[in-house]
């Protein structure tokens, strides 16, 4: 067999059989994917304890490399230079050797970790890599690698200078990849017994991708929001006086658990809700009513999404009017058993007859019937409901007095109803955001008082953010996990987010 003659005066790149010439180190190193060159080499104090045919060791302790040589018989390790008697010295150094070296000496290559041997042919001489790293090519290239002090979802990364031990991280990193990602797939019965909040899966039942949102509770599919239940309370705004009757509550609806709606009712159920646009109006009082046969002067209707509460009706205003029915009912006019009008069902109730003696029934209220006139003394307005969605009790849904004029006016219930007037003497309206009743007036061509405005407040979980438009006026506050936003005037939309 022919000798190996390397070129003699080689230029970066120029290749020569297995080898490619690195100018920079002066060195033929190994190229990148040779078949048949895939020897180990590694250093450390001991023998390493599964060689296969070919690797090699450098002994830290002593300076001493081995090949590992497999015979007939089995392997062992086989000294091929050093210090200890061998003719050929080993070298050790960051930079190619250049007096020192003669034919046949090894050089360990501190920079790279690179083993060499010093070859002198025809008419050139030059160090050849006989093991260790190739010099150049790719991660596909490695036959076999072994990771030492690994742990388990180690890979090997290249952290911009060197290959080592690490953990594959595929957050923030961009692709550019035309093809796909594939998610876990499993049906319902295969989602993670303890999901945490982002989990994302191919629900096979369903057809769809889905995350989990801890927010809700719940696995939510991509093509959906997540949803979360809302607690309210809507009011509408109050019926205004009349000459005698007083004016009605507005409708009082509740969804805060352990409390109740108005008329009597139990607490509804929270709205559920996903991220988006919903409808909020807060219903004005009415103003007061005057005159034997004018229109009525009822509350405006208060709105969150689909819950609607009715304004309340207007007291009747002179002789067997009777009051106007709304989301709680209005006091009748004078004369013996003019009627008060109705309420509403789960909102309020009806306000009180008229008595004979130019006095006027007491408007309704949330939580009670307005009282009737009896002869010359006006009724009184039914009380309200109280709620703790703010985090503080307030008591709204009043209903107001009826006006008297010649005797005693009715009081305002409890939760902004209006006192009556006598004669218009002491004649209130309604509370603002109560939407309680006003109160009559107590003579039968002049208005009574105005009803008090109603209110809309919404309480939900404090991750999510109620935006309303231009047209409403708002307020948030927290309340432990808890945001409570309460309208207090105009009519526009909300949006969560």
């Amino acid at each position: 067999m022919t000798a190996l003659d390397f070129p003699a005066s080689p230029t970066d790149g120029q290749t020569f059989g297995n080898y490619i010439y690195n100018a920079t180190r002066g060195v033929w190193a190994i190229q990148a994917n040779v078949p048949g060159i895939s020897s180990r080499y590694q250093v450390s104090a001991t023998a390493p304890t599964t060689p296969q045919n070919g690797d090699m060791w450098f002994n830290s302790t002593d300076a001493v490399p081995y090949m590992y040589y497999v015979d007939g018989d089995g392997g062992q390790w086989i000294e091929v230079g050093g210090l200890n008697g061998s003719a050929d010295p080993y070298l050790i150094s960051d930079t190619p050797p250049t007096s020192e070296a003669v034919n046949g000496s090894l050089w360990f290559d501190t920079t790279t970790g690179n083993t060499f041997v010093y070859y002198t042919d025809t008419d050139s001489s030059q160090w050849v890599q006989i093991s260790g790293q190739t010099l150049g090519g790719s991660i596909e290239d490695l036959s076999e690698v072994i990771l030492t002090n690994a742990s388990s979802g180690d890979a090997l990364v290249f952290d911009g200078t060197n290959w080592v031990n690490s953990s594959v991280d595929v957050y923030d990193a961009a692709t550019s990849s035309a093809g796909f990602f594939a998610l876990p797939t499993g049906g319902n019965s295969d989602r993670p017994v303890t999901p945490a909040d982002g989990y994302i899966r191919f629900n096979s039942d369903l057809g769809q991708p889905e995350w989990y949102s801890d927010a809700s509770s719940e696995w939510v599919l991509f093509k959906d929001g997540p949803t979360f239940d809302v607690e309210y309370l809507v009011v509408g705004g109050g019926g205004g006086g009349a000459g005698y009757g007083g004016g009605a509550a507005g409708g009082y609806r509740s969804s805060v658990t352990g409390e109740s709606s108005g008329g009597g009712a139990s607490a509804e159920t929270p709205l559920t809700l996903s991220t988006g646009s919903y409808t909020v109006t807060v219903g004005a009082g009415g103003p007061g009513r005057s005159g034997v046969t004018n229109a009525s002067s009822n509350g405006v209707d208060s709105v969150f999404a689909t819950v609607t509460s009715i304004g309340g009706g207007t007291g009747g205003s002179g002789d067997s009017v009777p009051g106007t029915s709304g989301g709680s009912g209005g006091g009748g006019g004078f004369q013996t058993s003019t009627a008060g009008g109705a309420g509403t069902t789960g909102q309020g109730y009806a306000g009180g007859n008229g008595g004979s003696g130019y006095a006027g029934g007491g408007g309704g209220g949330a939580s009670a019937v307005g009282a009737n006139a009896v002869s010359h003394t006006a009724g009184n307005g039914g009380a309200g409901v109280a709620s703790s969605i703010t985090g503080s009790s307030v008591t709204r849904g009043g209903g107001s007095g009826g006006g008297s004029n010649t005797g005693t006016a009715g009081t305002g219930g409890a939760g902004g109803g209006g006192n009556g007037g006598a004669n218009g003497s002491g004649l209130q309206a309604g509370t603002v955001n109560t939407g309680g009743g006003g109160g009559g007036y107590g003579s039968t061509n002049l208005a009574g008082g105005a009803g008090g405005s109603g209110v809309v407040i919404i309480k939900y979980p404090s991750i999510y953010t109620a935006t309303p438009t231009v047209g409403l006026t708002s307020i948030t506050n927290t309340v432990g996990d808890y945001k409570v936003t309460q309208f207090t005037a105009g009519t526009g939309t909300v949006t969560f987010s």
